[in-house]
């Protein structure tokens, strides 16, 4: 059996390869807030997304309590998703 790190890796490869054609499809070029259960709060770029909510985020800040933690690029089940929101005008990438 796989472990979770391996799996998230997995993912994120099959993201990457086809986030640009995602992202170009969409026309999503902004900054993002995601909430998501456990009272946890991730700000980034939308990179990626599938049809069960499942996101990729990069340049992402986790929001928890007092602290800030700046993690790069995660994935995020959808599963964890509870609510999703544009910080910035949303704009057709270029």
């Amino acid at each position: 059996m796989a472990a979770a790190g391996d799996e998230t890796k997995r993912c994120l490869r099959k993201f990457d390869a086809n986030s640009d054609e995602q992202i170009s499809q969409s026309g999503l070029v902004a900054l993002f807030e995601v909430k998501l259960n456990a009272n946890r709060l991730v700000i980034g770029t939308l990179r990626g997304f599938d049809q069960f909510m499942n996101l990729v985020i990069n340049n992402t800040v986790d929001v928890s309590g007092n602290y800030n933690t700046h993690n790069g690029m995660v994935f995020i089940r959808g599963n964890r998703v509870v609510m999703i929101e544009a910080l910035e005008l949303i704009s057709k990438s270029q």
